[in-house]
């Protein structure tokens, strides 16, 4: 019997890995709650004030792993890991603690070399029927072309080789941000834009020279309002 043998067609169902980054107080943890039955690893004490159910304070890497296997084994419906970039931290600090010779980027290799292990271990709370939610905060870097080209754009706050090891691994990569309308203003003989905030949230499936942003689903609108999880959980789904 051959491979061709088994082929199927057509969309696979299955749990979704997301990560979901933005500006510091947008609603990231708000908006991951939603989710069915989430249970959270709190790396961070970003969701002390929500109704939501979630680990002590986790302070090193090894009982986050440990809680993440105790999260695979239970009847919880998402894994919220809060957050993607305090799991870089706390790698970090293992590696000083372990004397880690980090020189000539050996440290940032191996920093993404065990956030990837910890990726494979979530993969194993998608195989047990979980979704898995890593909330992330975001920052600002520099983007140059090869043509000397170069912009500012929003990417999750991660460094260079465990950044590439999530975006490889979500399905989502989905970027909250408040919307910024600019009008045009006179400041004495001069033409000026000046930007404010309108109120709005949005989480954005798609990404822009401005900020970093996928998805794999087929169907998925380019934005959401960042209060309408109901919507998005239902595309997604």
């Amino acid at each position: 019997m051959g491979f061709l043998d088994n082929v199927t067609k057509g969309p696979v169902t299955r749990k979704r890995r997301t990560l979901l980054y933005g500006v510091h107080g947008i609603g990231k943890t708000t908006w991951a709650s939603k989710w069915d039955n989430p249970v959270f690893i709190t790396l961070e004490d970003g969701s002390n004030d929500l109704d939501v159910t979630r680990t002590q304070l986790l302070t090193t890497a090894r009982d986050t792993v440990a809680a993440i296997k105790e999260v695979i084994e239970s009847d919880y419906g998402t894994l919220v890991l809060d957050s993607i970039d305090w799991l870089e931290k706390l790698i970090e600090k293992d590696l000083r603690s372990e004397n880690f010779n980090t020189a000539f980027g050996q440290g940032m290799v191996e920093v993404a070399r065990r956030v990837s292990a910890v990726l494979t271990l979530l993969d194993k709370a998608v195989e047990s029927g979980k979704h898995v939610v890593l909330i992330g905060h975001s920052h600002v870097r520099t983007v140059t072309q090869p043509d000397g080209t170069s912009w500012s754009r929003y990417e999750p706050k991660l460094t260079k080789h465990s950044c590439a090891a999530v975006s490889e691994w979500c399905d989502e990569m989905l970027f909250a941000n408040t919307v910024v309308a600019t009008q045009i203003k006179a400041v004495g003989m001069k033409q000026v834009s000046v930007g404010h905030e309108t109120g709005e949230r949005r989480l954005y499936t798609v990404g822009t020279p401005q900020f970093e942003a996928k998805h794999r689903k087929a169907g998925l609108q380019d934005y959401y309002d960042l209060s309408d999880v109901v919507t998005y959980i239902s595309d997604i789904s």
